[in-house]
Order: C-alpha cells, then sequence, then structure tokens
C-alpha cells in the first residue's frame, strides 16, 4: 500500500466486513459510522432487559428522549420572597451528538413590592461580609459601582476601599438601581414593563406598556374669557374689559391662540365691577349721622367751604347732592341727637331761632 492514507476492508469476528481508514503511516483504524455510535450510546443508556420468558426487550423510548432533552425539572424556589426574584427549571442533554437550546430557563417571581423600609438587595448581600477580615481590617460595606454591574462590588463604609466581594450577585439582584433588569446566573437579564424576562417591552410617551405613543389623549383647547387688568376703580363702580384667551382643557393653562378655532372667538366684554359705596369722609360721615340738617346737604348747612374737603370727599358729596337717592326718612333724622357744635356756630342758629 502506497503512503497516502486510505481505506481497506477486513473481516469481522462474525463473518463480515469492516472498512478500515489506513493512515500514511500504515497504521489502520475502523471507521465508526454515525448508526453504530447511536446504537452504542442507545444500549448504554437504554440497556436491554430480560423479559418473562427468558429473552430480552428493548426500552420504550420517549420521544421527547429521542430529540435529546429531558423533561424540565420542577421550578425551584424563588430567589427573593418580595420584589421580584427569580426561580429556575433545567433539563439534561440525551442525545449522544448533542443537543440544541439551553439547559436552564428562568421566569420571574415574587413580583410584589418589599414592605416600607426594607433594606435594598443589593446591601444586604453587601453586609454580610461585615466583620469578616479584609487585608488585614475589619470594615462594614455598602453597595458600591464596579465595572461588572453583576458583580457584588462593595466599598467600606467610611470612604474605605471599593472591593468585588463576590464574582456574582444573587439572582434577582436589579442591574442598577431604579431599572426592572435583573442579575441571573450572573449575567444582567432584561426585563420588560410586562415583567417578563428577556422583554424589550417600554412604556411609551402615553404610559402604555409596549404601545408607540398613538393611543395618547390629544388635548383639546377652547376660548374663555378673562379681565386684561384690574377694575378701573376700587369702590364706587368702575369697569373691567374681559377679552378671549385660548386655554388648554383640563390644566386651563394659556396657550398660543393658534391652537384655538379662531371662528368660535368671542368678543371682548365690559363688565361694572367694584360697585360698593367708597368711604365718605370723618365730616361727611358726621353730619349724616346727626340726622337733624336738611338732606340732601348742602355745603352752607354744614357750615364748611370747598378747603375743608379733600378733593375725593367733595367729589362724593357732590355726587350724593346731585343724585338724590338717599332714602333716610326726616323725622327719623330729627330723633337722632346732633353732633357737638362749635360755640359761634351755636350762637348763629340761637339767633335765628328767636
Amino acid at each position: 500500500m502506497s503512503g497516502k492514507g486510505g481505506f481497506s476492508e477486513t473481516h469481522d469476528s462474525k463473518g463480515g466486513s469492516q472498512k478500515l481508514m489506513v493512515g500514511k503511516t500504515g497504521s489502520q483504524k475502523p471507521m465508526i459510522r454515525k448508526e453504530v455510535l447511536r446504537n452504542s450510546w442507545l444500549e448504554r443508556r437504554f440497556p436491554e432487559t430480560p423479559d418473562s420468558k427468558g429473552g430480552s426487550q428493548k426500552p420504550m423510548i420517549k420521544k421527547k428522549e429521542q430529540e435529546g432533552w429531558s423533561e424540565w425539572s420542577e421550578w425551584s424556589r424563588c430567589s427573593r420572597t418580595c420584589d421580584g426574584g427569580a426561580a429556575v427549571q433545567s433539563r439534561r442533554c440525551l442525545h449522544y451528538a448533542g443537543c440544541r437550546g439551553d439547559s436552564v430557563r428562568y421566569k420571574l417571581c415574587n413580583l410584589d413590592p418589599c414592605s416600607a423600609g426594607s433594606k435594598d438587595f443589593r446591601a444586604v448581600q453587601c453586609s454580610e461580609y461585615d466583620g469578616l477580615p479584609h487585608e488585614g481590617n475589619l470594615y462594614e460595606w455598602e453597595p458600591a459601582e464596579g465595572e461588572d454591574q453583576c458583580a457584588l462590588t462593595c466599598r467600606a463604609q467610611g470612604g474605605g476601599p471599593v472591593v468585588t466581594l463576590n464574582p456574582r450577585v444573587r439572582d434577582g439582584t436589579r442591574c442598577k438601581p431604579g431599572e426592572l433588569d435583573l442579575c441571573i446566573n450572573g449575567r444582567c437579564q432584561t426585563v420588560g414593563c410586562d415583567l417578563r424576562l428577556g422583554s424589550r417591552k417600554r412604556v411609551d410617551a402615553c404610559g402604555v406598556c409596549g404601545g408607540d405613543g398613538s393611543t395618547c389623549n390629544k388635548p383639546t383647547y377652547y376660548w374663555d374669557k378673562r379681565a386684561n387688568g384690574p377694575c378701573s376703580a376700587t369702590c364706587g363702580g368702575g369697569y373691567q374689559m374681559l377679552s378671549a384667551v385660548c386655554v388648554q382643557q383640563g390644566s386651563g393653562r394659556r396657550v398660543s391662540e393658534d391652537l384655538c378655532d379662531h371662528t368660535a372667538r368671542p368678543i371682548p366684554v365690559i363688565l361694572n365691577c367694584n360697585d360698593q359705596a367708597c368711604p365718605t369722609s370723618n365730616i361727611l360721615q358726621a353730619y349724616k349721622d346727626s340726622k337733624v340738617l336738611p338732606w340732601p346737604p348742602t355745603l352752607d348747612d354744614m357750615d364748611l367751604s370747598c378747603d375743608d374737603l379733600l378733593p375725593s370727599d367733595l367729589i362724593r358729596f357732590l355726587s350724593m347732592v346731585m343724585s338724590g337717592k338717599e332714602d333716610i326718612d326726616t323725622s327719623e333724622k330729627m330723633k337722632r341727637l346732633t353732633p357737638p357744635l362749635s360755640e359761634e356756630k351755636r350762637d348763629k342758629m340761637d339767633r335765628e331761632a328767636g
């Protein structure tokens, strides 16, 4: 035979023949066919058992096992009691040539929030190393940020060293604070807003899990009438103009007028305001309370000159005289006592009476 490799045929112990692969050096190796490997594996994995007649019977092989995988195990205990942990199932590959797929799978469990005041799960794991020697020192540990977010990286309290105390955090530890993603088997696993592992669903701008932002309630706008400024007078009657403004439904916030229907814009309105009477001066009030002089009064009746009144008092005085709206009975006025008068005024009144 030449130095090149090839095949030769040899006879086996049962009178058959077996092909051999001959190497360059002339050594011979049997060429094992795939069917032979499979049958040999099945014989080892599922050996024949004797039957009642003294013969043997081949075991029944489940279809699942023929495909390569065993049945899934029961779910493990949840890694956390609250705030989302992980449970695991496993299966074994039964096929001689290997199996496709994963041998383990996970699911979320115990998703209810922890009670108020509960300690952070990562912080609990760091604190388990409190009091253990580290490079000759004893520390109390708290969580710290590290390169691997699924490693237990902790910092010694009080500004001490930052150390990776365990290459893996426990399953169910958040990859980052405030996020849904969890560390499982040392790797950060994506968790969607639907609380499913591997899900990439996120809450859209409308607050919908997995939404595309098209379901938001679009804001509506309408015209409202609002004052342009304060009343023109603080008392005695004034006016105020109300103009149309565009506002957002619900919030009442003023927005651009372009968002409202211009064909429905209302016209401005002028309203009366501050109709309450203005307070009179002390002099006018004293005269009014005396109830003994003619009504409406005159400056002469009150023995006053225009110089004795403030401009605002004079305006109110003239307004009362011209309006004649006072509705006080004269007899009632006469029943009231007069306020104290000066000696000069009293002498004048006595002379006129005599």
